[in-house]
């Protein structure tokens, strides 16, 4: 099932440059333990695996879903919400909503896309190029494309992780949507879903990009602080409009508080704490 993916990611390790650099320590051992998954055993119902049920999916229980979907459920009729949440089988995600067929983390992904359009006053159609700063298993992407399936959507995360994003992808929407770049020279395709390990990011120009939207749940948050200066560089490649989640600093995360790395040429239009995760925020901003 993923023996195609998995001969390409050796083949694309044998040609890796450091990059440790820009690892936490905390997700480089979770890189180490989730290669070896991936290599080893993984299989269709990886999403059952305790390291993705650790980072990946919303620990918070019915209190916080009921939160979330009494807030969808005021903003999109049922027949919507099941469209956009429905789960697919390949992964085996564990179904906690038997209306919609879904998870929470689908729902929570929804969550924070509709709270940024009601805070900023976007609408979807305003984002035909959206880039995401670690894409967990690839879910935000499944729900981007069925709001609109003609979005250029890129994903940039560690190469093990856009192994897993392709193998996942590849099944639900179909391998001709995703275009997963391993060379030196990045060639975005319209249309599609564009998986960029951060090592092929780093080794190219990124001047040409367009970006209209720059997300990022948590990941850039937890990133080591030459992965943000990096980002910061690159001005959040060209990005019109940031949706950032982030938590306060900790002993695992010192340079978590993301609020500090926004440049002047933004304007944050939206801070505040999360209202079901105490010490967790939204920071959504604006190009001036």
């Amino acid at each position: 099932m993923s023996k195609d993916f998995v001969n390409k990611y050796l083949n694309y390790k044998k040609k890796l440059t450091d990059y440790s650099e820009y690892l936490n320590p905390v997700w480089s051992e979770r890189e180490k333990e989730l290669e070896n998954y991936f290599l080893s055993s993984f299989s269709s119902n990886f999403l059952q695996h305790p390291l993705f049920r650790e980072t990946m999916f919303v620990a918070g229980g019915k209190k916080w879903q009921n939160i979330q979907l009494a807030f969808l459920n005021n903003l999109f009729s049922a027949a919507k919400l099941l469209l956009l949440l429905r789960e697919d089988l390949f992964g085996r995600p564990s179904i906690t909503s038997l209306r919609y067929l879904t998870s929470h983390n689908s729902i929570h992904l929804l969550y924070h896309l509709t709270k940024f359009f009601q805070e900023t006053g976007t609408k979807i159609s305003d984002f035909q190029n959206i880039m995401e700063w670690g894409g967990g298993y690839g879910r935000l992407a499944v729900i981007l494309s069925r709001i609109n399936s003609k979005i250029n959507y890129l994903c940039i995360d560690l190469p093990v992780m856009a192994f897993i994003q392709a193998t996942y992808l590849s099944q639900v929407l179909g391998k001709n949507k995703i275009n997963l770049h391993l060379n030196r020279e990045l060639i975005i395709i319209p249309n599609t879903i564009n998986l960029i390990p951060l090592p092929t990011l780093i080794n190219n120009k990124t001047s040409h990009f367009h970006t209209d939207l720059f997300i990022s749940t948590w990941a850039l948050s937890e990133s080591a602080p030459s992965a943000q200066k990096f980002v910061l560089d690159n001005d959040f490649f060209g990005a019109k409009y940031l949706l950032l989640t982030y938590q306060k600093r900790s002993l695992r995360f010192p340079k978590a508080e993301i609020k500090n790395l926004i440049p002047k040429n933004f304007t944050i239009t939206y801070n505040f704490e999360i209202e079901f995760l105490k010490e967790n925020y939204y920071l959504f901003a604006e190009r001036q």
